[in-house]
């Protein structure tokens, strides 16, 4: 009964994706997803106690704040866009494939949270942080932690230290390029080889919202250019207004 239900969802999941790609017209990524930058924006500043703590605890700089959440910054966009709902349907799927005979079927790994993160992809960055609390063993107590949004900020910064510590090259990159290469890690792997990430970046595939394999019939863009977009955005707006100097 339980591997019905979840193929039963799945398809439903399938086909609202191609609904949205057929509703979807051609416009400027700002004009499509203006709901969804208004209420990011606004995300931000209501968090900004919680990332003024996070540049205490990790010792971040304001270059930092900008490339990090710059890098997430298409995720939280489309995340609140959507309002949750693709989340909620991500949660649905994990706790019906929670059951033990499905989960031979297939591992569940789906995206949840503000930044739309995967539990494979904590998990990867707990073995680089032994010293960091881990998610729990349970899966859907894995599930319900990583989507609290001080969860999701925990593992971005780790995220972001690691790319820093795999790939420290990257401080000689010109701007663009380095955020442009900060967000093919999170979104292709932070874990794939520098010639993996790089030939990725240079293929300008653009992969945002739905796919990554786009038609040319509905909106996309890459992740790299929307980051350093955001960048740009974050800089001109000047979002994180405490002081960055401690």
């Amino acid at each position: 009964m339980v591997k019905k239900i979840a193929f039963a969802v799945i398809p439903l999941s399938l086909m609202l994706h191609f609904v949205l790609l057929f509703l979807a017209k051609k416009s400027d990524f700002d004009e499509q997803y203006q709901v969804g930058i208004n209420k990011a924006d606004q995300f931000l500043m209501d968090h900004q106690t919680a990332i003024e703590q996070l540049v205490k605890a990790y010792n971040l700089t304001d270059e930092d704040l900008y490339l990090m959440f710059a890098v997430v910054y298409p995720e939280l966009v489309r995340f609140l866009q959507a309002e949750k709902k693709a989340d909620q349907l991500a949660t649905k799927l994990y706790k019906v494939s929670s059951d033990n005979v499905l989960e031979k079927w297939f591992q569940p790994d789906f995206s949840v949270g503000c930044f739309q993160m995967k539990v494979s992809f904590a998990e990867k960055l707990d073995t680089f942080f032994p010293q960091e609390s881990h998610l729990p063993t349970e899966l859907d107590k894995k599930v319900s932690e990583l989507k609290k949004v001080d969860t999701q900020l925990k593992y971005l910064v780790l995220f972001y230290k690691t790319v820093q510590d795999r790939f420290p090259e990257i401080e000689t990159f010109t701007l663009e390029k380095r955020v442009g290469f900060v967000a093919v890690c999170y979104n292709l792997g932070f874990d794939r080889s520098k010639e993996d990430i790089i030939n990725y970046l240079q293929a300008e595939k653009k992969t945002f919202p739905y796919s990554r394999f786009p038609l040319k019939w509905y909106n996309s863009w890459t992740y790299a250019a929307l980051a350093n977009k955001a960048y740009r955005h974050f800089k001109r707006e000047s979002l994180f207004k405490f002081d960055l100097s401690i």
